[in-house]
């Protein structure tokens, strides 16, 4: 059951990763490919620091509500980047959408549970 758990809030990483390699190995420019790669450095960026957030703010930040809606608009923004990115394939922009989705779930169901 561990194993399971472990596996699925691995899961933003894993479909980030993936969208990764799509569009590392799509031949295009290289602007092209940075323009391509920013929701996915910034998705994966999300994803640690939605585990530990006191880590990038003070405490006293990263436990406010405005931060919290701050964040949720964030990783709304990264999962909607495939309406405003082309990407090489489908596949990397539903990768993108799914794993930003998920961070957010993981956020605002479970980052404060004393809410």
């Amino acid at each position: 059951m561990k194993l399971l758990v472990l596996g699925v809030m691995f899961l933003p990483v894993l479909a980030f990763c993936a969208a990764g390699i799509i569009e590392l190995r799509a031949s295009v420019s290289a602007a092209a490919k940075a323009t391509r790669l920013l929701p996915i450095v910034l998705g994966t960026v999300a994803y640690g620091i939605s585990w530990r957030p006191e880590l990038a703010l003070p405490a006293a930040v990263s436990s406010t509500f405005a931060f919290d809606k701050a964040a949720t608009l964030f990783f709304s923004a990264i999962a909607c980047s495939g309406a405003f990115i082309s990407y090489s394939r489908r596949a990397s922009a539903i990768l993108i959408a799914v794993g930003s989705l998920f961070i957010e779930f993981l956020w605002v169901f479970l980052s404060h549970p004393t809410r």
